[in-house]
């Protein structure tokens, strides 16, 4: 049972030290079982850090990439492929005719397709004065002017991510994850 007391710390201590320093752990930062968690490096931080940053409209710089401008649909796929879905091929390939229009004044879909095959899956939906909730990993959300968000979001499960090829990944209603890049 002692044992269990110092397994714990060391490991907290183990992964804050590969997260800190891209994912290798530095050898001074292993501890074993027998030593205690007050000898660890001074360097390492023990407590958590805040991963929610502060609110911006999408025009803003801080909202980038989700700047505004036009975002068109480059791909679509099945949020959770294997389970029952309410999404098929015909809704997919609507989807990708959808572009995102983004302002500091209001959020949209628009595209052909929104009062057609795509109608009941509500990419009717716009935001107004939206505000971008940031929280981690590149995931964010869009709160509009009368406080609900864009889409299936929250603050806790953001449907928005950006990617490191410039792209914003959307998981929207029904299972459907859709691709933007801005045109």
């Amino acid at each position: 049972m002692k044992m269990l007391k110092h397994i714990a710390p060391l490991a907290s201590l183990a992964l804050v030290a590969a997260c800190s320093n891209g994912g290798d752990v530095d050898e001074q930062a292993e501890m074993t079982p027998d030593q205690t968690a007050s000898s660890a490096p001074a360097d390492t931080a023990t407590e958590p850090t805040e991963t929610t940053a502060p609110t911006a409209t999408p025009g803003s710089d801080a909202a980038a990439p989700l700047a505004s401008g036009t975002w068109q649909v480059v791909d679509t796929r099945l949020t959770r492929p294997g389970g029952v879905q309410a999404i098929g091929d015909a809704e997919l390939e609507a989807a990708r005719s959808l572009q995102l229009v983004v302002s500091d004044d209001d959020v949209r879909w628009q595209g052909n397709a929104i009062g057609t095959t795509l109608k009941a899956y509500s990419f009717g939906d716009n935001c107004s004065s939206p505000e971008r909730v940031t929280a981690s990993e590149g995931r964010f959300a869009l709160r509009c002017s009368d406080g609900q968000f864009f889409g299936p979001s929250s603050a806790d499960e953001p449907s928005f991510a950006t990617q490191s090829d410039g792209t914003v990944t959307v998981n929207w209603y029904d299972g459907i994850t859709l691709i933007l890049r801005q045109r």
